[in-house]
């Protein structure tokens, strides 16, 4: 006697909305010496005010055009790849400096603080990431004072076989006043 054919399952049909997978986010931080291309943005759009009325002016009065502020130029993004000091020929150096202005509790007394920052200097000079690698004992209030500061700092970039690179390295800033 013969055992009757075995039956061969067959696919669910599906039935109703597909299933997908989910998706997952990860953040990928690109190494030392990577290429990283540059973001792009859409094009800034300002709004237009609307035209403003005026109750009409006599003959003769001299009216007052409204001011019109300037645009204002921001430093260009960094471009990729981003060196260390160890991987440049010449390193970044600071052309000039603000002063940080100090919080209004740190104006009076005396004050003997370093706060060292990590600064991202992009290829034309400008920095672009600040970080605090070593805080005052004052506070964030002047940690924060000092970021201000040296985001208004230029730079004469560094540079590899003769081009200009973004470059990060480290400045200590010293915040003194004796009363």
């Amino acid at each position: 006697m013969t055992a009757p054919p075995a039956k061969m399952p067959t696919a669910a049909k599906p039935t109703g909305a597909p299933i997908s997978a989910p998706v997952v986010a990860t953040r990928i931080t690109p190494s030392v010496g990577t290429k990283v291309p540059a973001p792009t943005m859409a094009p800034a759009t300002t709004p237009v005010p609307a035209p403003v009325v005026s109750a009409p002016q006599p003959v003769g009065e001299a009216v007052a055009a409204p001011a019109v502020p300037e645009p204002k130029s921001e430093p260009a993004s960094p471009l990729g790849p981003f060196f260390e000091l160890s991987q440049v020929d010449t390193p970044p150096q600071v052309a000039s400096r603000v002063e940080p202005d100090l919080p209004e509790h740190l104006q009076t007394g005396p004050i003997n603080e370093i706060v060292i920052a990590r600064v991202l200097v992009s290829q034309t000079g400008h920095p672009v990431l600040v970080n605090v690698l070593r805080r005052s004992k004052a506070g964030a209030a002047l940690d924060n004072a000092v970021v201000a500061a040296v985001k208004h700092w230029t730079f004469t970039p560094a540079s590899k076989r003769g081009d200009a690179v973004s470059c990060f390295m480290q400045v200590a800033v010293p915040v003194r006043r004796s009363e």
